[in-house]
């Protein structure tokens, strides 16, 4: 149709943030900040035109990503994930999002690396 925006959809992707935040269980995770690595998949519309007001501005999204991960403790990286994703999803021009929320530097003996991932949906 002649005169009418066309939206089409595609993936905005946010890999390799990586923030030295206080976030754990155990007493000793809660003394000195550990590295946390936060990956973003966002499905979102994206404009027919050349116009950001059009897509997300991902470099305001990472400012309030951080925020959320340098703010209040949790216990549990998957409430942190959980807020990520909630925040995300605050967008308008967002319909989905996939959160990924490392812990390489957790205490274990065997594994390398934790993370959790959870997906949510408009």
């Amino acid at each position: 149709m002649a005169g009418r925006e066309e939206q089409r959809n595609g993936v905005i992707s946010l890999h390799g943030m990586c923030f030295y935040a206080i976030h754990g269980v155990y007493e000793s995770e809660r003394v000195a900040p550990q590295r946390f690595i936060v990956d973003v998949d966002l499905t979102s519309s994206f404009p027919e035109d050349d116009d950001l007001a059009g897509t997300v501005d991902y470099s305001v999204l990472v400012s309030r990503i951080a925020e959320v991960v340098l703010g209040e403790p949790v216990k549990l990286i998957e409430t942190l994930a959980s807020r990520i994703a909630d925040l995300c999803l605050t967008d308008d021009l967002v319909s989905e999002v996939t959160v990924r929320v490392s812990k390489p530097d957790a205490p274990l003996r065997i594994a390398a690396d934790v993370s959790v991932m959870t997906r949510r949906m408009k």
